[in-house]
């Protein structure tokens, strides 16, 4: 996986309200009956980077501002500072046209969010961030034991009333049950050619999406060893894939 190097580590970290257990998951427990699972996330789980970096906002006019900013995966929002305020970026109507933290280019692409532009050109390569939750809620058996019961809760994004205000994403516990919430990290890829979106996890997924250059392809991961799970390989397909069109 690409999530900066902090992904590699495995770090166990006690909250009064859940565990976590790794960087890329976390499980948290508790019976509130209003949940925010962003107070309660870790840190270097819900957010692309360790902490804010230089990034530029490219205006659709062309003009750019450079700020302190982070990619909240967990409300797939950028968050940067200005004048104290936590502004929100990258909403469907916003006059942005991408924003770039280092080498990282990111956009925001019709119904799919905030995606990361690996490649940009007649074939276009898109890295999705995402943050999949589930629930699932406690039952207290004999002698102090817990088991599991079928999710009866759900998240919700609550968007906020002004733009200067981050969105929440919460948890509604009508009947105050005890809970799992569990949180891991995901990532998938977009290709796009004539204007149609694939999602692509596997090999076999771009050999159909490209299946008139099906052999070419197969023969290229296999020689090139392409990981899957790596952003950088998956990018190299895609630019190998330009040169068969």
């Amino acid at each position: 996986m690409n999530k900066i190097n902090l992904k590699l580590l495995i770090v166990f970290f006690s909250l009064t309200s859940g565990l976590l257990t790794a960087q890329e998951r976390q499980t948290i427990r508790t019976s509130n009956s209003s949940i925010n699972v962003g107070e309660l996330a870790n840190y270097e789980l819900q957010y692309l980077y360790p902490e804010k970096t230089e990034g530029t906002v490219i205006y659709s006019d062309g003009e750019k501002e450079v700020y302190k900013l982070n990619y909240n995966i967990l409300a797939d929002e950028i968050h940067f500072r200005y004048d104290d305020d936590e502004i929100r970026v990258f909403e469907a109507d916003a006059p942005i046209e991408k924003i770039t933290v280092g080498d990282d280019t990111f956009i925001y692409y019709k119904e799919k969010g905030i995606l990361e532009v690996l490649h940009s050109e007649k074939i276009t390569l898109y890295l999705k961030h995402k943050i999949n939750l589930s629930t699932l809620p406690i039952r207290r058996g004999a002698y102090g034991g817990t088991d599991h019961t079928s999710s009866i809760a759900e998240a919700r994004v609550h968007q906020p009333s002004s733009p200067h205000q981050k969105s929440e994403v919460r948890i509604d516990n009508k009947t105050q049950q005890e809970m799992d919430i569990t949180l891991r990290y995901n990532e998938s890829f977009l290709f796009v050619k004539n204007g149609e979106t694939t999602e692509v996890r596997r090999r076999r997924h771009v050999l159909r999406k490209f299946s008139d250059h099906r052999r070419d392809i197969r023969s290229y991961c296999r020689e090139n060893n392409i990981d899957f799970d790596e952003k950088d390989d998956v990018a190299k397909l895609a630019q190998y894939i330009e040169t068969l069109y």
